[in-house]
């Protein structure tokens, strides 16, 4: 398979981040007083006074805006670049956010931008070296499979997963309510305990992507559409744009 992994997850990645970027910058008003995610609640576990002066300037209510702005033109000059500027911009940003919100904000999507996002910039900091291509490519893909099989894990240890009462919960209380076609499904136990295992077996069995092309080619479209299933039902989209990114690196990794 001949492709560039590299161009093609800047590009998603970019258009990733900008989603990301328009989604908090609609939420702008809760960063500042008197909103949940003000300054001047947040800064209170930031208590190294070392750092405390830049975060007071960076993160500050009236110039947080203006990093989220700041990511988004990042965001858009990558994807028409494809250049190590905005990557360093973008990592920066997203630090910044990550420190602000002591963590990440949207959970493991916040996780998997900055896991991107040091690949590439190992790569365009080094792009005449082969074995940094090949690290920062086996990075992002090895962090991807990670992820889908930690997750199966967590979910085959517990008894309301096996059991189906786990995945029901969810569904019905996601962002969203669940579409009503989706009730008698819910309320069946032979059909939860069913989709349950198939989720489970899944994300555990992931990482046999890596020993053929045709079996990557399986999992990512299921990995893809389980995703869109979960952006469809419990607002999850965060994780299907980003995690959509981290395929190309698996795919280069088993051809």
């Amino acid at each position: 398979m001949i492709f560039d992994p590299f161009a093609i997850t800047m590009i998603l990645l970019g258009g990733a981040i900008f989603i990301q970027d328009l989604e908090l910058i609609a939420l702008r008003k809760n960063f500042a007083a008197p909103g949940i995610w003000s300054w001047e609640t947040l800064k209170r576990d930031h208590t190294r006074w070392g750092i405390r002066g830049v975060l007071d300037l960076l993160c500050h209510d009236q110039n947080f805006p203006k990093i989220m702005v700041l990511r988004t033109l990042a965001a858009l000059a990558l994807i028409l670049t494809q250049s190590i500027l905005p990557v360093v911009v973008l990592w920066i940003c997203s630090l910044l956010i990550a420190i602000r919100f002591r963590g990440i904000f949207n959970g493991g999507s916040d996780y998997m931008t900055l896991v991107v996002l040091n690949g590439l910039l190992a790569h365009l900091a080094f792009p005449e070296s082969a074995i940094v291509a090949l690290g920062a490519l086996y990075y992002i893909a090895i962090q991807s499979a990670a992820s889908y099989l930690i997750s199966g894990v967590v979910k085959l240890r517990s008894k309301n997963w096996r059991e189906g009462r786990a995945l029901a919960a969810f569904i019905h209380c996601g962002a969203f309510p669940a579409p009503h076609w989706m009730n008698p499904i819910t309320k069946n136990k032979l059909w939860m305990t069913g989709l349950s295992w198939g989720l489970i077996a899944f994300e555990c069995l992931f990482p046999l992507a890596f020993l053929s092309p045709e079996l990557a080619l399986i999992f990512l479209i299921s990995g893809a559409a389980f995703h869109l299933l979960n952006a469809y039902l419990l607002g999850l989209n965060r994780f299907l744009h980003i995690w959509m990114t981290t395929y190309p690196a698996i795919l280069w990794c088993v051809s």
